[in-house]
């Protein structure tokens, strides 16, 4: 703790500099005998503490506290005062400072006082990092919590409810195009790929472009616009900024320009359809290449497609696998090589969704081993969903302890709360921390409440009302009653106990 003395008397500053030196961890940085040599002193040194006189030449006491809070408004200032001057000291203390000593001042006044001064500072500092912890964390989840509602828009998940809010990505765009990429070696491809992204930029002028990471050599990126965009004129430079930033390693596939947030999921998905179309001889196809239409689907069992979709982030296996027998039942009307493509096409959609699966030689099967390994691949992508959400709700749960532990003194602390500061429906996170936790929230906060009141109580004198506050009870007296009643015992009783073992 830095401290500075501001005093004209020569032998009460050495009385203090003394009383200061018998406590090591605390440090004069400097002194000084008037109010205009103190207040160079402050703004230089910066000093936690400045124990100052009221009567003094060319600046008196109150007039350098006031000078003080314009210039380092954080420093705690403690006035020295006789007894003419009390009537000082009282108009002091509303102009902000921290306390008074009566002259001439004994030793272990001014100690208590710095003490004092001591506490307030470190619960200043425990408080600053309590915030820049919580802000941390809420940016944190909130960047998350972007990114994630990003992915599920790509992936369909719930689009029939989605509302691009301001906050969203894509919220000032009214079409989405999105480009799936790969490299056969990604060494030099961040680097790379920045050029890129510059020079979509600057040429499409989209007004948002993100960037997602699947994979180490795979990203997404997602183009907002205004009005819509021919998909040919974003081939074209696409295929302009690859020549530019000489990657050619780089394999692009293109969906069309689609209306947000319905289309977000067709427009990725056709740009998984085309990226698997790529090859060394054409490494950027635009999905309209494919298939020769330009906003039909080619998905011709579309309803069947979107149930099993539905019943996968469900992680309904036996559903799904009833869905399956209807596409097959579906397909048997159909010629081997438009079932093949089919299913090559339903293949691919689902590996972009939910499961990274090699989808090479998959035509050189025939329709009934094509709808085996595509039965595979639906149970494959269950057990990633199932893994996803396992992922997902464990990194939940563990935001809202970190929360609980920063805010656990907070006497109108609630689940809800909770879901204010995290951008989330308070029930749906009651259940994820259940699940996680094995016990409810209310009764994870008493119990981590207890155990800091039970070290605080053996290992401090405070007194019991200042440990209910400290851990969110406001009342002392329902404080004892919920400590007795899951403890077994009283606070008093529980400190007693303590103490003698």
């Amino acid at each position: 703790m830095k401290i500075c003395i501001v005093e004209d008397e020569t032998v009460i500053r050495a009385g203090i500099k003394k009383m200061i030196g018998s406590v090591e961890r605390w440090h004069l940085v400097g002194e000084a005998q008037n109010g205009e040599e103190g207040l160079v002193l402050v703004s230089k040194k910066r000093p936690d503490i400045v124990i100052t006189d009221i009567r003094m030449p060319k600046l008196n006491g109150i007039e350098l506290l006031q000078q003080i809070r314009t210039i380092h408004n954080d420093a705690l200032v403690i006035l020295l005062t006789g007894y003419a001057d009390f009537t000082y000291a009282q108009q002091a203390i509303k102009y902000g400072a921290m306390d008074y000593i009566l002259k001439p001042c004994k030793a272990e006044d001014l100690i208590t006082i710095l003490q004092k001064a001591e506490t307030i500072l470190q619960e200043r500092r425990s408080s600053r990092k309590r915030m820049e912890d919580l802000e941390s964390i809420e940016s944190e989840f909130r960047t998350w919590r972007k990114r994630q509602r990003l992915l599920d828009l790509l992936n369909g998940i719930d689009t029939h409810k989605y509302q691009l809010n301001e906050e969203d990505h894509l919220a000032s765009s009214a079409y989405v195009t999105v480009l799936s990429i790969r490299v056969e070696n990604d060494r030099r491809f961040d680097n790379e790929f920045t050029l890129l992204k510059e020079h979509l930029m600057s040429t499409l002028r989209p007004q948002e472009l993100m960037m997602l990471e699947p994979s180490r050599s795979e990203r997404l990126l997602v183009l907002g616009f205004q009005n819509t965009l021919n998909s040919r004129s974003i081939q074209q430079e696409v295929l302009l900024g690859i020549r530019g930033s000489k990657l050619q390693l780089l394999h692009c596939g293109i969906g069309l320009p689609e209306r947000l947030p319905e289309g977000a999921n067709a427009s990725y998905n056709q740009s998984q359809m085309a990226l698997k179309r790529t090859s060394s001889h054409k490494k950027c196809i635009n999905y309209s290449d494919l298939y020769h239409q330009t906003h039909e689907s080619p998905f011709r069992f579309y309803k069947l497609e979107e149930k099993l979709l539905k019943q996968i982030r469900e992680t309904d296996m036996k559903s799904a696998d009833q869905t399956m027998e209807e596409i097959k039942t579906a397909l048997s009307k159909e010629t081997d090589s438009n079932a093949l493509q089919y299913l090559h096409d339903l293949h691919i959609r689902l590996q972009g969704e939910f499961h990274k699966v090699d989808t090479a030689h998959f035509k050189e099967h025939r329709v009934n081993d094509a709808m085996q390994l595509l039965q595979s691949v639906v149970h494959a992508s269950v057990r990633s969903v199932e893994q996803h959400q396992r992922s997902h709700s464990s990194y939940v749960a563990n935001r809202v302890l970190k929360l609980i532990h920063l805010h656990f003194h907070e006497d109108d602390l609630t689940l809800k709360k909770i879901a204010r500061l995290v951008q989330m429906n308070a029930s749906y996170l009651s259940t994820v921390f259940s699940k996680e936790h094995h016990q409810s929230f209310s009764d994870y906060l008493m119990a981590y409440r207890l155990g800091v009141a039970k070290e605080a109580l053996e290992h401090s004198s405070r007194k019991i009302y200042d440990i209910a506050e400290s851990v969110g009870y406001a009342d002392s007296r329902h404080f004892s009653q919920v400590f007795k009643k899951n403890v077994g015992c009283s606070p008093v009783e529980y400190r007693r106990g303590a103490n003698r073992s």
